[in-house]
């Protein structure tokens, strides 16, 4: 009767610890909105005004058709975002403090770049991949590995374009070795231990 009690008893732990994994799996892999663009307008993506508001981004979502023979077709789905002159934008994730995130996108550019123009990705404000007066190029992919300070994380793509920048499947992950994943293993070991000694005792 006992065993039979400690069986039910372990069976709900379990269930309880496999739904705590499960919601932090989700708060830590939570992704960008619109990421690719897929909605045709860049829904889910901010930047600030010159009075400091934040505000929708406004800017160009194209499936690459009207440039005709110089077509350069999105990395994933239909549509790309594209951008020129200046400017900046963002969006900010949940994630948790000390985690480590791999963040990655996609860029291209139809024509050759002065010197003194650049595009930036920043992690909370810190410049994380930087590229200046880079000449014309398709689609080449940028990734990068980032650690979240505090509940709320903020990417940003910042530019000053000379000719025209375009970004897709801008995406964020996870990274398995994060010391979130460390900790959520070494406790289902400790309750395992626990489990064990408790079941050996019952015997």
């Amino acid at each position: 009767m006992r065993s039979s009690s400690w069986s039910r008893c372990n069976g709900r732990l379990l269930l309880a610890i496999l739904l705590f994994v499960g919601f932090l799996s989700r708060l830590a892999a939570q992704g960008f909105i619109n990421g690719s663009f897929e909605t045709g307008d860049t829904t889910g993506w901010y930047s600030i005004n010159s009075s400091g508001a934040t505000i929708p981004f406004a800017a160009s979502v194209t499936d690459g058709s009207d440039w005709g023979a110089q077509n350069r077709r999105a990395t994933d789905g239909t549509w790309f975002l594209q951008v020129t002159d200046s400017g900046s934008f963002f969006q900010d994730v949940s994630t948790i403090p000390g985690a480590t995130y791999h963040v990655s996108f996609d860029f291209q550019m139809a024509l050759n770049e002065p010197p003194g123009y650049y595009w930036s990705a920043t992690w909370d404000g810190n410049e994380v991949i930087r590229r200046d007066g880079v000449a014309a190029w398709r689609w080449n992919h940028f990734s990068t590995d980032v650690t979240a300070i505090s509940e709320v994380s903020r990417f940003s793509i910042d530019y000053n374009a000379y000719n025209w920048y375009q970004f897709d499947n801008i995406q964020i992950s996870s990274v398995p070795e994060s010391p979130a994943t460390s900790a959520i293993f070494a406790s289902l070991l400790l309750i395992g231990g626990v489990a064990h000694w408790a079941r050996r005792k019952v015997a």
